[in-house]
């Protein structure tokens, strides 16, 4: 069931003109809002007091409860509408059992003669807080048709660029929002999950969205000319979770992805002419299948965090899981972890786990993951780089580290790695992909070993040539595209039975038995970072997707 809710006062578009479904009344932004120009308010009949709350709705058949899911749009130019341009989504959504709603934000976008009103990424937030407390008072009404048909304990948000970053301080609201009489109302509303579309990650009032036990989805195209820094992977970072079960945040990156192709409304440059004829297109994807992607990931998402479907999770842990519903024009990389991870090495703190390092053939440092501009992505990893094989590096185990690992004996060992062969010099030929061997040893000293690519291999970073003409990357727009590539980590989720004992004894990997972790780096030469080496329970995806015909 299709239908719409607006001011049913709307200049340019009779679904939120005269002939919208619901007539909703209006919004004060006035507090926050102090700069909106004249020519703004003329196209479109209102003012920052007067905001319309519009939104194109996309309901399940049946009584509900359902889960709720809003999704926003980013700037675009405001003449040309963003709103429709998710109803590949809305439809998809509701085919699953979940009322979609795509909200207008449009009136806050950019015009090239009326610019945009202050604090725009604060009041998307803000204007997504006022839809669901709309949303409530038609779901409290006796009759209607969205009378008692929401689940309040079963709330998503969904943005892309600009409304990326919304959706994550709307879930954060009391950071922004505290002394707003809206957060009274929404007190009982539980957002559970937040997906961020090439998010943007500016702060905000000298703030950034923290996230406790949210669950968290960010998708980043490396073809992307508009945002071409993976900033979702920021906000991945700000992500934690207590010791609630169930519980995930994931990273996706698609190597021929870019920035408008996921919304139908701003179709396939990145830039608006005459500078998106510069943009180098070439391999990059269809938008039907740049779609696909999200429509596949984000409803597996939703399935697993909305309705508890677990078994959706392996699509994160491991994209090949997915193969028969997934495009290949592209190539994919996953980021993962779960509530439930035990965090062996996070490189930010002293570890209660690891006791002492030891290395060989190779030089390493803890670093500052960095973005194409050279900011901090807000996390550290172990850089590590080495000129002759079988190089090593070793973590050795507190001995008594035993209790915390005792309950992972069926589970995974995980580790996020970012090849970075293209920061070496210049000089140097680029070195071939990684092989690592991991090395586990027990106090008694036996020995099991794996060899990564067995399982998954350790891809190349997904170069970009962003221009048509190689050498304008260092010219326009202040040096943006002169990074070809950006440090990515890919998870590796590794099940402790496919360690195999030296003396084939068959003997298993017992984590509260371990004394070293190892990594063995048996190529030439190459440059790595690796992240947040852990423990998980569950079994692992990879020893499925391999038996899977």
């Amino acid at each position: 069931m299709k239908f719409s809710y607006g001011s049913g006062k709307d200049k340019h578009r009779e679904v939120f003109g005269d002939k919208t479904d619901i007539r909703s009344e209006g919004v004060d932004a006035s507090s926050y809002i102090t700069v909106w120009p004249k020519l703004k308010s003329a196209f479109w009949g209102f003012d920052e007091a007067s905001l319309p709350l519009n939104g194109r709705v996309w309901m399940p058949q049946g009584d509900g409860p359902f889960p709720l899911v809003l999704m926003v749009h980013g700037n675009h130019l405001m003449e040309y509408f963003s709103d429709a341009g998710y109803e590949y989504l809305g439809e998809l959504l509701a085919s699953r059992g979940m009322i979609a709603v795509s909200v207008d934000a449009n009136f806050f976008n950019f015009s090239v003669w009326s610019s945009l009103p202050n604090d725009d990424m604060k009041m998307r937030a803000w204007l997504m807080l006022q839809h669901l407390s709309y949303l409530k008072d038609l779901d409290k009404l006796e009759k209607g048709i969205f009378a008692d048909r929401i689940d309040w304990n079963s709330i998503a948000l969904i943005g892309h660029s600009r409304g990326g970053q919304a959706v994550a301080m709307a879930a954060d609201a009391k950071r922004w929002f505290a002394e707003d009489d809206v957060l009274q109302k929404l007190e009982d509303v539980n957002i559970k999950s937040v997906v961020a579309i090439a998010p943007t990650d500016k702060g905000i009032d000298d703030e950034s969205a923290h996230l406790t036990d949210v669950n968290y989805l960010t998708i980043q195209g490396a073809r992307d000319g508009d945002v071409n820094n993976f900033y979702g992977d920021r906000q991945y970072n700000r992500i934690s979770f207590s010791d609630n079960e169930g519980l995930f945040k994931a990273g996706l990156y698609l190597s021929n992805a870019n920035h408008s192709q996921f919304n139908t409304d701003w179709g396939r440059m990145d830039e608006r002419l005459p500078g998106g004829l510069f943009l180098n297109s070439e391999g990059l994807m269809a938008g039907e299948d740049q779609r696909q992607v999200a429509k596949v990931f984000i409803s597996a998402f939703l399935e697993a965090t909305l309705f508890g479907r677990s078994e959706y999770q392996a699509l994160f842990q491991d994209y090949r899981i997915g193969r028969d519903w997934l495009p290949r024009s592209t190539r994919y990389m996953n980021r993962y972890e779960s509530s439930g991870t035990l965090i062996i090495e996070d490189f930010e703190s002293s570890s209660s786990i690891i006791r002492g390092t030891m290395m060989e053939g190779l030089e390493a440092s803890e670093e500052s993951v960095k973005d194409r501009d050279g900011n901090g992505r807000g996390t550290t990893g172990l850089l590590m780089e080495w000129s002759e094989p079988e190089a090593s590096y070793t973590f050795e185990f507190r001995p008594n580290s035993a209790a915390k690992l005792h309950d992972y004996a069926d589970g995974s060992l995980m580790f996020s790695l970012a090849n970075s062969e293209w920061q070496l010099s210049r000089d140097q030929k680029l070195p071939p992909l990684p092989k690592l061997e991991l090395e586990a040893r027990d106090r008694e000293g036996t020995v099991w070993t794996m060899r990564l690519e067995e399982l998954i291999p350790v891809q190349p970073p997904f170069y970009t040539s962003f221009m048509v003409f190689g050498p304008m990357e260092r010219t326009v727009k202040d040096n943006k595209y002169k990074e070809s590539a950006e440090a990515v980590f890919q998870s590796f989720i590794i099940p402790l039975n496919q360690f195999k004992a030296e003396d084939e004894s068959g003997k298993l990997v017992l984590p509260e038995q371990l004394d070293s972790l190892t990594f063995k780096l048996l190529t030439d030469s190459g440059r790595i970072m690796i992240d947040d080496i852990g423990l998980m329970k569950q079994g692992g995806t990879y020893v499925e997707y391999q038996s899977t015909p």
